[in-house]
């Protein structure tokens, strides 16, 4: 598995998600933005397969994440 991020400004990262089946010509490749909010933080993006040369695309990606408990 391979990933990364990088922020735009304080609120807005970009980031990608890709795993890569070892011993295999396949992957799975996700791209997209995150919006960060003080407790709600939302991802949105498309992902795709790829399979010895064939590439199938795009399923759209939407993730909520929401902070609990007492933050400081």
């Amino acid at each position: 598995m391979m990933g990364g991020e990088t922020r735009v400004n304080r609120r807005i990262k970009l980031i990608t998600d890709n795993c890569f089946l070892p011993g295999e010509i396949s992957a799975v490749l996700s791209g997209g933005f995150r919006v960060i909010g003080e407790r709600l933080s939302t991802d949105v993006g498309l992902a795709g397969a790829r399979d010895e040369g064939d590439f199938a695309c795009c399923v759209p990606m939407v993730n909520f994440s929401w902070a609990f408990g007492i933050g400081e």
